[in-house]
């Protein structure tokens, strides 16, 4: 007996589950009007209501949860983007670049000159 025992209660136990995860179908379908609608009124009193309501809200919180997370790390990313960048030069950074960029090039001039009249010698 304890065999059929066991049995019928893995049976009911897999029937309430999928009682569960149907009345979680329909809350999220169309809410308790909804699951009323196809179990009944009673059936929002019921173990297998709470259960999927439950199921339901930690699924929820999961979700929210992912959410705020991404969302805190794309911040993150957003601050050491800016913190990294540099920071624009200002007109007189870039005249003073310009400058010193051209006597650099002068002065290699004046040394490929000087090796050309070496080399003349």
């Amino acid at each position: 007996m304890t065999e059929n025992d066991t049995a019928a209660q893995r049976r009911q136990q897999g029937e309430r589950e999928a009682r569960t995860s149907e009345i979680r179908r329909l809350l999220d379908q169309g809410g308790p009007d909804e699951v009323a609608k196809q179990f009944g009124k009673s059936s929002l009193s019921s173990d297998e209501y709470k259960a999927a309501q439950r199921q339901r809200q930690a699924a929820q919180a999961r979700r929210r949860d992912a959410a705020e997370s991404r969302a805190r790390d794309a911040r993150q990313q957003s601050v050491q983007k800016t913190e990294g960048a540099a920071r624009p030069r200002t007109r007189q950074e870039m005249v003073d670049a310009q400058r010193k960029f051209e006597r650099s090039g002068a002065r290699a001039a004046e040394r490929g000159r000087d090796r050309v009249q070496s080399q003349a010698m």
